[in-house]
């Protein structure tokens, strides 16, 4: 049996242990694609956490394969110097270096071209005209190839190698995922082709048999291929996992593949590539796995893997050879460390929120929710925080994340924290939020679980069942106020809102109020996510990335006990539901595509008039006035910061700081992040 320290053989390279952090976008390169101090910089800081193998971010071989600004290349002489210098910090921190190289064909951004290009030029290259264009910039047709082309760019990724060689690189990743032009050419759903590149699965393998070949004699060998791939599209008129089995992965070992890192999906279901906390952990595994029963080389599983338990296991249990980290190695640089030595808990688990790509699809530096270090320069490591010159006597108001991130790193510099919680239990309004009935948003409670031991760990003093008032302040005499205060929910004045049968999202979420058969949750962006979970009552489990090989008007949940099935409405002022302020795109989609196939009634563009009478009124888009008859409401509606104390403190003279949702609800970053900023300055 296999085990998560033991050493393995890719290629003929030696890795020391069975635990890789993925490559993952950082938007901090140069814009000429040179790698940056920056870049260099968090390459050491995270390859110190114990890593077997760390890869960079995907490296184009050339203009235009650029989805980001702010990518590193891998196709320019001058590109050199600094690449060797990144290998070196990797090397510095403990790490076999591999650099990760991407084509990313139709998916590519012209505009992120050098501004001097021929407007020729300016265009997304794909297998065939008729490959459908990118979910990104879905108005700019792709380009299919001409011969001409094709050799063109499989030279330029051949020349990835000789370059790879040159910077001193010990290993490759050749991206034939996510949605690349590699994997364009291998999917029935994008290469249209008849001619020597398409038209069976025969042909639509040769590109990638003809590039991995010529990659591996380019450099003799001496560098290992491993391919990222994607062992199912999970897309309708895509390849199945039994395909790549039985046509992809045999001819890919045969050109020369060293080892397989086991992703999936395409773009067209951003929730395949980039699972989001609804889904279980280790929710792709399945798919290495089956890849590994076709292949001698080893093989690398991935997804959603947060749990070193669940990593050590994977290993043990013969799933997989290496175990692929990436969020979670950016939530916690030592992951592996940690994950070794057995000291799971004390590592800091990624929430799955996925704020580092919703950073990078907006073309910011990626950022971590839980990890205010991750992907900022050394200045800002916690190893390197400069400690407070006049140690303080601070009161923060409010356990949840916020309060307690402060607590945390303002002790660390040297100050005297006591932490009040009005509550019983520490974690703010977290525990409310990640306990929703038949939906998985558990994961956001890792943060508080591993604040919680930091806070004991610290012995930082902690008030429960304490409600901070003036004349408690006054009986202190604290130094410093911080204000970790939360938000609270809003309730609007329609007629017909005090009525028993009128809910808050909080009291159902606390169970302290029964549901009906027929409910109206009244707020598209927070209900979005409570209407799924009465929508999935009294029916069967959803499918998960399955299905997507149906078509959208076939995927409703079956029904298994009538009895407890709901009707249920979601009303929404606005034009679209499901982007609350801690929400993005990966979110929004997924939401959508749960309501749909719960069968909620999504009303948009309504404003609700009155509650009585067992009714919820409404004016529709045309302004038409509609009702009909529910036995449940649900208030479900934007959150307001509570400033309470702040109004009443502020006349006092007492030097306070705001942090986290006081300051404007949102998302576990703005109170990890908040927290951070104020704990550094006082």
């Amino acid at each position: 049996m296999a085990n998560i320290y033991d050493p393995i053989m890719i290629g003929k390279v030696e890795v020391k242990n069975r635990l890789y952090a993925t490559p993952m976008i950082s938007n901090i390169a140069r814009e000429d694609c040179v790698a940056s101090e920056s870049l260099i910089q968090v390459a050491y800081q995270r390859s110190k956490g114990g890593w077997g193998i760390y890869c960079t971010e995907g490296a184009i071989p050339n203009w235009n394969s650029k989805l980001f600004p702010r990518m590193l290349g891998l196709f320019d002489i001058n590109q050199i110097v600094a690449l060797y210098e990144l290998v070196e910090a990797i090397h510095g921190g403990g790490a076999k270096a591999m650099v990760q190289v991407t084509h990313i064909g139709r998916m590519a951004d012209p505009n992120q071209m050098p501004k001097d290009t021929p407007p020729e030029k300016r265009v997304c290259l794909a297998p065939s005209d008729t490959t459908p264009p990118s979910p990104f910039q879905p108005t700019m047709k792709p380009r299919g190839m001409s011969e001409e082309e094709i050799q063109e760019v499989m030279g330029e990724l051949v020349n990835t190698m000789t370059m790879a060689k040159a910077s001193g690189w010990d290993l490759f990743n050749f991206h034939c995922s996510h949605g690349t032009l590699v994997q364009q050419f291998l999917s029935p759903y994008t290469n249209h082709r008849t001619d020597k590149w398409g038209g069976s699965w025969d042909r639509r393998l040769e590109f990638m048999r003809q590039t991995l070949t010529r990659m591996k004699e380019a450099t003799g060998g001496t560098i290992p291929i491993i391919c990222r791939v994607a062992a199912d599209e999970f897309m309708e008129g895509g390849y199945t996992v039994d395909d790549f089995c039985k046509y992809i992965a045999p001819a890919m070992e045969e050109a020369g593949c060293d080892a397989f890192d086991v992703t999936c999906g395409i773009f067209e279901h951003f929730t395949c590539i980039i699972p989001e906390m609804y889904e279980p952990r280790g929710t792709w595994v399945h798919l290495a796995a089956a890849v590994k029963k076709v292949v001698k080389v080893p093989v690398i599983g991935v997804s959603r893997i947060n749990d070193g338990r669940l990593a050590a296991k994977l290993i043990e249990d013969g799933v997989c050879d290496i175990v692929g980290i990436g969020r979670g190695s950016l939530s916690d640089a030592y992951f592996a460390k940690k994950t070794i030595a057995g000291k799971y808990d004390d590592i800091r688990q990624c929430i799955a929120c996925n704020t580092c790509l919703e950073d990078d699809f907006t073309n910011r530096p990626s950022r971590c929710a839980v990890n205010f270090g991750y992907n900022r320069s050394a200045v800002w490591q916690e190893d390197y925080m400069l400690p407070t010159r006049e140690p303080k006597n601070i009161l923060v108001v409010g356990g949840g994340p916020a309060g307690m991130e402060f607590a945390r790193v303002a002790t660390l510099r040297g100050n005297k924290v006591t932490i009040y919680e009005k509550g019983s239990k520490l974690g703010g309004y977290v525990p409310l939020a990640s306990s929703y009935p038949r939906l998985y948003t558990r994961e956001l409670m890792n943060i508080v679980r591993w604040l919680t031991r930091e806070i004991k760990r610290l012995n930082i003093q902690i008030e429960l069942n304490t409600e901070v008032t003036e004349d408690l302040i006054k009986a202190q005499k604290p130094d410093i106020v911080v204000l970790a205060t939360g938000s609270k929910e809003i309730i609007p004045e329609i007629p017909g809102v005090k009525e028993d049968r009128v809910i808050t999202l909080d009291q159902f979420l606390s169970g302290k109020r029964a549901v009906g058969k027929k409910v109206a949750v009244i707020g598209g962006q927070y209900g979005a996510e409570v209407a799924v979970s009465l929508s999935r009552e009294g029916k069967a489990k959803p499918e998960g990335y399955t299905k997507y090989h149906k078509a959208p008007a076939e995927r409703a949940l079956a029904v298994t006990d009538p009895e407890k099935v709901k009707e249920v409405y979601l009303l929404e002022e606005g034009p679209m539901v499901g982007w609350p302020p801690y929400s993005q795109i990966f979110r929004y989609m997924v939401l959508n595509e749960f309501l749909a196939e719960g069968g909620v009634k999504c009303l948009t563009g309504v404003k609700v008039s009155d509650l009585t009478n067992g009714l919820v009124k409404y004016t529709d888009p045309e302004g038409k006035e509609e009702s009909f008859p529910v036995d449940t409401v649900i208030l479900a509606l934007s959150r307001n910061p509570n400033k309470d104390l702040y109004q009443k403190l502020l006349r006092t003279g007492v030097d306070l700081y705001e942090i986290g949702d006081c300051t404007g609800p949102e998302k576990i970053e703005r109170a990890i992040h908040t927290a951070n900023y104020a704990a550094r300055q006082v």
